[in-house]
């Protein structure tokens, strides 16, 4: 999912969903600079949209957002203000990226690991820099 001038683009992976873009009514607060697409206890699909430093969710099922802004770091603790990008990776955790440190988050706690962040250069990079765990 991606915005811009109040338009939503869906892709499924590269390719762009049929009946996109589509206008937003409501505008965004800020402009959204990552988004996370993650599952919850229920297997369900949920999407957080993060601003510059407030965050949203999208609902699916309406195309709209859900609820209220929350401020990034006082729903995902230990985060910093201003997030560059964020994923679920394959061991089910979050991971979120400011600059050049990650930050690992449990899915269902929202709350960092310890010892984090940790720069992400050799973590991410693997093979290319050398190998260490995430």
């Amino acid at each position: 999912m991606y915005s811009t001038d109040n338009r939503i683009w869906r892709y499924n992976g590269t390719t762009l969903d049929s009946d996109y873009p589509k206008v937003q009514r409501r505008k965004f607060a800020e402009l959204p600079r990552a988004a996370l697409a993650m599952k919850d206890h229920k297997g369900r699909t949920m999407v957080f949209i993060f601003g510059n430093r407030l965050m949203w969710r999208w609902n699916f099922r309406s195309e709209r957002m859900s609820g209220r802004y929350h401020l990034i770091n006082t729903y995902w603790k230990g985060l910093p203000r201003t997030l560059d990008a964020a994923v679920e990776w394959s061991d089910h955790y979050i991971y979120f990226f400011r600059r050049n440190k990650y930050y690992k988050m449990s899915t269902y706690h929202k709350v960092k690991m310890k010892n984090y962040p940790r720069f992400k250069g050799s973590a991410w990079l693997g093979g290319v820099c050398g190998t260490t765990s995430k």
